[in-house]
């Protein structure tokens, strides 16, 4: 029976070289998350929305990474200089997907991670645009889902303009009303799966997979939420998870991605 027993933990452990990380703490920075689930999932493709200055992108390991911003930062020009498999689109998110994303030569992801423009409405539709060219089994990833004060939810067009409603100058203070995406998943979308990681501003996960609805709730009913309603119940509207909870989710889609033809 021991023996059974150490089979079967071996067994467990061995896809996830990060699990003994995620028991020590509960703190993980968006780059370990999802480094974590490229390599879960043997993902080919990884598609980040936001490159920004390339702080996350230039440490993602992946056999092919396609970025997307509207402005390059020259941090990001040295990256795709340095490495083949970088590809860089100096776009918005929507003409990525209206112009460019159809000219890849692989134009399906298996991981996106979208940390584009912190509206609901953009980064809602950055989602779905992610979801519908996303690989049986891969995931979406989503920033600055779980904001911890008012200030930095504030709702806005862009940073500059958070930055004259009182947001803090450095860009990590502001996630404005991104957390409003995961409550539209949850309570209108039962063709997905949403939930939010406890850690780094909050990293909503996002799967194709039906549901049963969590909320009940209309888009007017979200659209009108404030900071307030989200404070006062966010472990139910975000269906907040401890980071540990994403290796569930893993094995899950590496069975289904197992069963893909190759």
């Amino acid at each position: 029976m021991a023996v059974v027993i150490k089979r079967a933990m071996r067994r467990w452990m061995k896809p996830f070289d990060w699990r003994y990380a995620w028991l020590r703490r509960n703190r993980l920075t968006r780059t370990e998350v999802i480094q974590t689930v490229i390599d879960s999932l043997d993902a080919n493709v990884y598609l980040e929305i936001g490159v920004a200055s390339g702080e996350n992108i230039r440490q993602v390991r992946s056999p092919h990474v396609i970025g997307v911003d509207p402005c390059e930062h020259p941090n990001v020009r040295q990256l795709v200089d340095e490495r083949s498999n970088v590809t860089f689109f100096e776009a918005t998110s929507d003409e990525f997907f209206a112009r460019h994303v159809d000219c890849l030569a692989t134009p399906k992801f298996d991981v996106a991670f979208v940390d584009g423009l912190h509206t609901y409405e953009q980064s809602l539709r950055d989602c779905l645009q992610c979801l519908d060219r996303l690989t049986p089994g891969g995931m979406v990833l989503m920033h600055d889902c779980n904001p911890t004060t008012e200030t930095m939810a504030i709702p806005a067009s862009s940073f500059a303009e958070a930055v004259e409603h009182g947001v803090g100058e450095q860009s990590d203070a502001w996630t404005g009303d991104v957390w409003k995406s995961i409550v539209h998943l949850r309570a209108l979308r039962p063709d997905v799966t949403a939930c939010v990681l406890d850690t780094d501003f909050g990293l909503g996960v996002v799967i194709k997979r039906a549901t049963s609805l969590d909320l009940n709730l209309s888009q007017a009913d979200i659209q009108s939420m404030t900071y307030q309603d989200l404070s006062r119940d966010r472990t139910q509207l975000l269906g907040l998870r401890r980071p540990i909870r994403l290796f569930g989710i893993l094995r899950r889609l590496q069975k289904e991605r197992k069963r893909q033809p190759s």
